[in-house]
């Protein structure tokens, strides 16, 4: 049986656009499968369908499987840190943040390293600075830095930066630190997410 929804933050459309812009810039020939192994509700998918990708979505919260089936090719519920990860995917994520995120980011690393794939991950844009080696043990190739404030509910003006750190199939010498451009959401975007961060303890359809 999988866990109940407690805290769920969807990846908010403007974080997963902007990386949508940078992957076509950094992958021309596109990514065709991708691992999200903290799903939450299928946010990433969702933005980012104009990838092109078939996802594979892994989420610990059993109550969350109706809307993954929407998006995903295939969905499991589970413990994904636990799980055998198909070696010849990509990984984009949006995991717990605190104490949970670098169990993530050590996976995510040691998979795309091993495989020479492409894989991402969005942060605070100081946590690599919060550890006393992360920068050299799972230095990215590339941080994509979010130059707005971005907004996990969709209320308020959040006091923290944020980036996508970026691991690439071919890796780089040095880590290239880059500034996103901001897309532009419409109201059906803005209230898309809304209803996926309020409504994580009543599982209500989403509007795919």
């Amino acid at each position: 049986m999988g866990h109940r929804a407690v805290d769920y933050y969807p990846t908010p459309a403007c974080a997963a656009r902007a990386l949508v812009a940078d992957i076509a810039k950094t992958c021309p020939d596109g990514l065709d499968v991708i691992i999200d192994p903290a799903a939450g509700r299928g946010a990433l998918p969702h933005w980012m369908l104009d990838l092109d990708a078939s996802w594979y979505l892994m989420e610990m919260c059993e109550d969350f499987k109706p809307d993954l089936e929407r998006v995903g090719e295939k969905v499991i519920i589970c413990d994904s840190l636990s799980k055998v990860w198909d070696p010849l995917t990509h990984v984009i994520a949006n995991p717990p943040y605190g104490k949970h995120l670098e169990p993530f980011v050590q996976r995510i690393h040691q998979h795309v390293r091993s495989y020479r794939t492409f894989g991402a991950v969005l942060m605070r844009l100081q946590w690599f600075d919060d550890g006393d080696d992360r920068h050299i043990r799972l230095r990215p190739d590339r941080i994509l830095r979010l130059p707005w404030r971005v907004s996990y509910t969709g209320k308020g003006t959040p006091s923290e930066t944020h980036c996508w750190a970026i691991w690439l199939p071919n890796p780089n010498r040095v880590t290239q630190t880059l500034w996103a451009e901001r897309p532009i959401l419409s109201d059906a975007d803005r209230d898309f997410h809304a209803t996926m961060a309020g409504m994580h303890r009543n599982q209500l359809p989403l509007p795919f």
